[in-house]
């Protein structure tokens, strides 16, 4: 549909090498096609090859910097624009739609650590990502998630921990850890947030992970976190 939407030639022209000048490709799309873009960020990060991955992730920070900059723009003109012809329901992303690009990013760096270890032995072609880096990258989309106006749910914290789960790296119970305690906060004020057994559980594998990769703070982290366990399940009550 988006082929069919654009031509097939502009599609190539504009997204193909769009990894070396994703500012320049994407001031050439009307403001209007906001919409596309969220669609694109979908298709691209639904794919499971490194490069379409990196564009999707690219498209997405094109939409967050064109959404600071609306919102600029908005704190510095006031209400002033009167242009009836302007559809702002085109110009802007609702939280759904958000949440929706931010999901399937980190639903493909999952589903991408997963195809990375079927192909292990082709990890060194010139295109590949870091899963570390990734990791991290998704790990920090919810801080903006909440600039955009939107909130991660448990779906998103479930597959963020997850995510950790697959890398494995000394930082995996850093990291999932994080991620426990920002579930922990919203928690308190949001009742479809809940943290469960299951979730203290894989934290804990991650941190155990994490153990056998050298980190020094593993064993007290994981004593910790069963210390908390037994708290919320009413133990010393």
């Amino acid at each position: 549909l988006v082929i069919k939407y654009m031509g097939q030639n502009r599609f190539r022209d504009m997204f193909v090498d769009i990894d070396e000048a994703v500012n320049k490709k994407m001031e050439l799309i009307p403001t209007s096609d906001m919409q596309m873009l969220r669609h694109l960020v979908v298709l691209y990060t639904s794919q499971q090859d490194p490069k379409s991955l990196k564009q999707g992730m690219q498209i997405l920070r094109y939409l967050e910097l064109q959404h600071e900059m609306r919102q600029l723009e908005t704190k510095t003109q006031g209400r002033k624009r009167t242009d009836k012809k302007t559809n702002e329901r085109d110009l802007t992303l609702d939280k759904d739609q958000w949440l929706e690009m931010y999901r399937a990013v980190i639903v493909g760096i999952r589903s991408y650590t997963f195809s990375s270890k079927r192909n292990h032995n082709n990890k060194n072609t010139q295109d590949s990502l870091d899963m570390v880096d990734l990791a991290i990258y998704a790990s920090e989309l919810p801080n903006k998630m909440s600039i955009v106006g939107a909130s991660p749910d448990v779906d998103i914290f479930n597959r963020l921990i997850k995510l950790w789960l697959r890398v494995k790296s000394s930082k995996s119970g850093e990291y999932a850890e994080n991620i426990l305690s920002r579930m922990q906060i919203r928690e308190v004020y949001d009742p479809s947030i809940t943290v469960t057994e299951e979730i203290y559980q894989s934290i804990i594998r991650c941190w155990n992970s994490a153990a056998k990769l050298g980190h020094p703070e593993a064993a007290e982290r994981v004593s910790y976190l069963l210390r908390s366990m037994e708290v919320q399940s009413g133990i010393y009550e």
